[in-house]
């Protein structure tokens, strides 16, 4: 550095400061925000542009540092640390790799940002693709269509396509100026009284105009109005073109033919793809796709290799890879869409990966003797454990004497694309409607089978929890204690409403207001509730006519109950029902006439039956059909009944009279013959003891024990600073204890049913980072052995396992998952590496919780033994946060690379986790700058906890990117408080602890000048 000159070595220096670094980091963070929020209203790529692949932000006049800036002052600031600051000693040998992995990765990243390519391919069924098309460039091309053997290509980039300018080139005998260009168009047939004699093609009908440009550019239709001079009369005049247009413009010079297009920029590939067969799996009995892939053939040099592409496991070639994108649904067949990368900086990311774990490790385990220290208790958690489970079991509910459901609810169900066993699906519905997984003296299966069996019954029972008043005084219901009510009074309410709630219906969701759209959501629920209560009504004997003249006249016994389904196969009945309704019941009495009319309600009732889809127990029986679950109405329509469906659906019938007849014999009988017959039936789909266990984990439900435990952990660690302290604190270990051990019970259940990671949808990875809370808590108190440990895992626990258990009452939480997500090995390394970040980031905040009103509660201690450990220890769980929450970021941009041939796009998801590792950055580097006290940085463990939750769930409310996979509902409201929470705790509690040190400070000083 010596040799450097003076104006030179200082500014280095500078930039090498810890200081400057902390700024750096903190600036790019705030970028990074501003960028994603921004890709709300301007799209991802502007947002790009703008904010992260820019030199020079600007706010009005004035500049700030762009994304380049900014990670170059990074850069050059590690560079110079690492080569002329930095020493090997074993203090900073973690430091020196994770900054020498961290150089290497954004070098990468400039490599990419400069030279990589990216654009898509769409390869229709049976043709072959030899060009790559750009996302957001255009380009104008001229070709000369004139020769058998090839076309002549003439393109001009986008740079030239501004208005005024004239396009010509050799080998083409005319020029073209530009009118006018739209980036994104629509156009209007004229008006035959237009007269202009110099259009031609499109133009002469249709004129183009500007149209809204939509938020992400690849969704634009670009368009151009041209003038053509110099081919001759009747070619030269106004021509207007647009993207994907069906018919191109033509012109006809000297005999030769040439087209016009406006198109996506093309790279033309030293190679084609033919596309052999595209094909994609759905979910059953849904629209959603479970997996897609296109068999190719990868012709170079006159050699073809045939090539699978799918989800997650691309085609590399020359340099390039291709990549399972999406597809385009066409009658003649699926059109694949590749997406299509050039990256000479792929391996960067990878090689630094690695090297910055491995340094973060080195650097942990240096650490960590001086950050965690303290007393190790004696292991008693295993016995405490193995008595708490069987003082603590959850008793299974004994069946009720003469009904049992126990073989009922083992049935199977196809529902939202997954095989389930009918007692999941009733208790997924009555959370929906009611927010309980049973009632009072009713389980979930049994609520199911009244509302099945006897919908009278079941329409009268209090079930629909409306707990916003604005809905409750819009149905014109009584405010109840509980907020439960029937189905009729619904019904009531929506009858008397019934405009009302037509307009919102008609209304998107952002446009209605809370209580609005909690308004709509209660009548989907009641449509819901309707059509399951009507699931078997078709095959039911609800229909029995008293009157013998009646009777007769529509040809059906006198008395006897018959079904829907046999009234169909009565011609005679629907004839004589449609004359007597015409005659308006000529020739009838009173009484005969009301039967008549009761008899035509329900007839028409049970039409709109033959409708219902949701209660699809009949399994699969047809060839080539494995999929095809049906509903007992589907059948009726169908034609695929068959006399194994027939006598399968009597026994429903025969059950039917059974529960009328309180015949608890034959009921249990019937109801194991139903399951016997559906399990025969569905034996190529279905395994009886993933339902048996499924079953299982409903009944036990060890997630609601686990939330109990919590709870007595925390009471009992609370009355341990009261009295009996080493009982109660022993008690509080065991609780937490036997609490972690029902948590990770009801994780594997879920794990081995549902065959994959259980981190894959919001609802699991709360549950999963509620776990991880606990653990570390355990391991806390393990090492420290004064409760803080415990503190921290009882209080996360509790608190991710309630907020688990609001996200129970939106569907089933072992649901589809989108096509990119179906990867068991992305699930269990990079979902789980960052929601174990996440789990870790929210100890460190309740860690700075507990710092700061500890400081609070003793002022008079100041920075006490105590305070000081916990600061300690909360500095290592940040160095621990930051390992996984950097290293599971790290894995998903590798995940993406393998999905989408990019390793970081700025999508608002990759941005959230990049929030994290930039503030655990900021907040470290900081510390050591002295930017940022131990009190400065609780609040900053504090402020974690937003972060957190923001990158977690609030980047979703965007909707916007790759990662836009929902998980929205009733989101917004409670991530608002939870956040201005923490912020408003930061502020207060850091205030009053610098009033407290004022205040001492000032006592000091007066004592002192007293003395």
């Amino acid at each position: 550095m010596s040799l450097l000159p003076e104006r030179v070595r200082k500014p280095l220096l500078f930039l090498a400061r810890t200081d400057i670094f902390s700024f750096a980091i903190f600036w790019l963070m705030c970028l990074v925000v501003a960028g994603t929020l921004a890709q709300r209203s301007i799209g991802l790529y502007r947002a790009q542009e703008l904010f992260f692949s820019s030199f020079v932000y600007w706010v009005g006049y004035v500049p700030l540092p762009g994304g380049y800036t900014t990670m170059g002052v990074i850069f050059v600031g590690m560079l110079v640390k690492l080569l002329f600051d930095s020493t090997m000693r074993n203090g900073k040998l973690g430091i020196w790799i994770t900054h020498f992995g961290a150089l290497l990765l954004l070098l990468g990243g400039f490599l990419t940002a400069a030279f990589s390519q990216e654009g898509a391919m769409a390869i229709p069924p049976d043709q072959t693709v030899d060009y790559v098309s750009d996302y957001h460039k255009l380009e104008f091309a001229v070709t000369d269509t004139s020769s058998a053997q090839h076309d002549q290509v003439t393109a001009f980039a986008q740079g030239w396509l501004k208005p005024g300018a004239v396009l010509k080139a050799p080998g083409i005998p005319f020029e073209v100026e530009v009118v006018k260009l739209f980036k994104n168009v629509s156009f209007d047939r004229r008006m035959a009284s237009v007269e202009e004699g110099d259009l031609r093609g499109f133009a002469v009908n249709f004129d183009l105009r500007s149209a809204p440009e939509a938020r992400e550019t690849e969704q634009n239709q670009a368009g151009a109005l041209l003038r053509v001079r110099g081919a001759g009369p009747g070619m030269d005049g106004s021509y207007a073109v647009f993207e994907e247009m069906p018919v191109r413009q033509t012109i006809e010079v000297q005999g030769k033919r040439y087209e016009l297009e406006l198109r996506r920029a093309r790279t033309v590939l030293p190679f084609k793809i033919h596309l052999v067969q595209f094909e994609k799996k759905m979910y059953p009995g849904t629209g959603m796709a479970k997996s897609y892939k296109s068999v190719v053939l990868l012709e170079d040099g006159g050699v073809s290799q045939r090539a699978v592409i799918q989800m997650n496991e691309p085609l590399r070639h020359r340099g390039y890879t291709f990549y399972q994108s999406s597809f385009i649904e066409n009658p003649q067949g699926d059109t694949t869409v590749l997406a299509v990368v050039k990256n000479v900086g792929r391996l960067f990311p990878y090689i630094s990966s690695i090297i910055m774990c491995i340094g973060l490790l080195v650097h942990l385990m240096i650490q960590s003797p001086k950050l965690i220290r303290g007393r190790r208790v004696a292991p008693l958690l295993a016995g405490v454990a193995l008595l708490g489970i069987g003082a603590g079991a959850p008793a299974l509910a004994a069946p009720t004497p003469e009904f049992k459901y126990a073989d009922l609810g083992l049935v199977p169900i196809l529902h939202e694309g997954r095989v389930k066993p009918l007692d999941t699906f009733a208790r997924i519905h009555l959370l929906a409607f009611s927010g309980r997984s049973k009632l009072p003296g009713q389980s979930a299966m049994q609520w199911l089978t009244e509302l099945l069996l006897d919908d009278t019954r079941a329409y009268e029972r209090k079930v629909f929890n409306i707990a916003d008043p604005g809905v409750v005084e819009a149905l014109g219901l009584e405010r109840v204690e509980g907020h439960r009510y029937s189905f009729l009074e619904v019904t009531r309410g929506l009858q008397a409403n019934s405009a009302t709630f037509q307009q919102l219906l008609d209304k998107k969701e952002e446009e209605r207001s809370g209580t609005q759209n909690h308004m709509v959501e209660v009548y989907e629920k009641y449509v819901r509730f309707l059509e399951i209560s009507r699931s078997l009504s078709v095959f039911l004997p609800e229909f029995s006519v008293a009157s013998p003249k009646l009777a007769a006249t529509l040809d059906l016994p006198v008395g006897e109950k018959l079904s829907f389904r046999d009234l169909m196969k009565r011609k005679k009945f629907d004839e004589g029902l449609r004359a007597l309704i015409m005659s308006k019941g000529a020739g009838l009495s009173e009484d005969e006439r009301r039967e008549l009319a009761d008899l035509s309600i329900r007839y028409d009732r049970a039409q709109r039956d033959t409708g219902s889809e949701i209660l699809r127990i009949i399994p699969p029986q047809w060839q080539h059909a494995d999929d095809l679950w049906l509903a007992p109405a589907a059948l009726l329509g169908t034609g695929l009944g068959s006399p194994e469906t027939t006598r399968y659906l009597n026994l429903w019938k025969s059950l039917h009279q059974a529960y009328h007849g309180g015949e608890g014999t034959r009921w249990n009988a019937l109801t194991a013959q139903i399951l016997g017959d559906s399990r025969e039936h569905a034996s190529k789909v279905v395994r009886p003891w993933k339902l048996s266990l499924e079953t299982l984990y409903n009944r036990l439900d060890l997630f609601t024990w686990s939330l109990a435990l919590y709870v007595l952990s925390f009471l009992a660690l609370a009355l341990s600073w009261m009295a009996w302290p080493k009982a109660l604190a022993r008690a509080s270990v065991g609780l937490l204890g036997v609490g972690a051990l029902s948590h990770l019970a009801g994780l594997t259940l879920r794990i081995i049913i549902m065959g994959r990671p259980p981190v894959a949808t919001l609802y699991e990875s709360i549950i999963f980072v509620g776990l991880v809370a606990v653990i570390m808590g355990l391991l806390l108190e393990k090492m420290r052995g004064n409760g803080l440990g415990v503190l921290i895992g009882a209080v996360s626990g509790a608190a991710l396992q309630f907020m688990g258990t609001r996200y129970e009452t939106s569907g089933d939480t072992m649901g589809m998952l989108v096509a990119v997500l179906n990867t068991n090995f992305w699930l269990a390394t990079h979902v789980v590496t960052i929601t174990i970040g996440y789990g870790s980031c929210f100890v460190g905040g309740v860690m700075g919780h507990i710092y700061l009103l500890s400081r609070i509660l003793k002022p008079a201690a100041g920075e006490s033994a105590r305070t000081e450990e916990v600061s300690r220890n909360m500095v290592g769980v940040a160095l621990l946060s930051l390992f996984f929450t950097m290293f599971g970021t790290i894995l998903g941009g590798i995940w993406a690379d393998q999905s989408w041939g990019r390793f970081w796009g700025w999508d608002p998801k990759e941005n959230g986790a990049l929030w994290i590792v930039l503030w655990l950055l900021f907040l470290l580097h900081a510390r050591l700058a002295g930017l940022v006290a131990k009190v400065g940085f609780a609040v900053g463990m504090v402020l974690t906890n937003v972060i957190v939750a923001l990158a977690w769930f609030g980047v979703n409310l965007l909707n916007v990117g790759l990662h836009s996979y929902g998980f929205t509902k009733n989101v917004a409201w409670n991530l608002g408080l939870f956040c201005g929470g923490e912020v408003l705790f930061a502020v207060v509690t850091y205030a009053l602890v610098k009033r407290n040190e004022y205040r001492l400070l000032a006592a000091a000083q007066t004592t002192v000048r007293g003395g």
